[in-house]
């Protein structure tokens, strides 16, 4: 599962919350590293979003054993999505009802300015959903957006694990694992 970053005041934006905590010499990044020290440290990211194909596949790529394995894994564990921090609840469930756009989901993940917050400078390594929330009772809830870089299915019901984080106020986002239910 990957790590995604928070915002935090007074730090340098390419650094995560561990590795500011996390300085060999016991100092933070944020609390007096010398700059000349900070500028030596690079943190390299990479990720990539397929938007989508109307192509089939005919066989299954040789390593498609370990890819199956490797998703049954995060489902269990969970994965890192974003959601508002109005419609978050620990322990809501949701139901994956569809893809977005990926030009909605750039413009969803910008603030109003247009800019980028510091915590997401690049809101396209983001796949964005339309979900619906099930309530106590099985009823149906209000829409909701979620946002992964780590692929969701459509049709399949989440539950957002009490874990959240405040991913950027800016941006009104909490970050939260959510787990793949399986329905019966």
């Amino acid at each position: 599962m990957k790590e995604l970053p928070t915002e935090t005041a007074n730090a340098p934006p390419h650094m995560t919350a561990n590795q500011r905590s996390k300085q060999p010499n016991g100092s933070s990044a944020a609390t007096g590293e010398s700059s000349n020290n900070a500028s030596k440290r690079r943190v390299g990211a990479a990720s990539i979003v397929i938007v989508g194909s109307s192509a089939s596949l005919e066989a299954a790529p040789p390593d498609a054993e370990d890819e199956s394995a490797e998703v049954d894994a995060q489902s269990e564990e969970g994965q890192l999505v974003l959601v508002s921090l109005d419609d978050y609840r620990p322990g809501l469930t949701v139901r994956v009802v569809d893809r977005l756009p990926a030009t909605t989901v750039v413009r969803l993940l910008r603030p109003p300015d247009g800019g980028t917050v510091p915590v997401l400078t690049q809101p396209d390594e983001y796949t964005g959903y339309v979900a619906r929330s099930r309530l106590e009772g099985g009823a149906v809830g209000t829409a909701t957006h979620l946002f992964a870089r780590e692929p969701l299915e459509t049709g399949t019901t989440y539950k957002l694990v009490a874990d959240a984080q405040v991913f950027s106020t800016r941006l009104n986002l909490f970050r939260v694992t959510a787990r793949r239910v399986d329905e019966e």
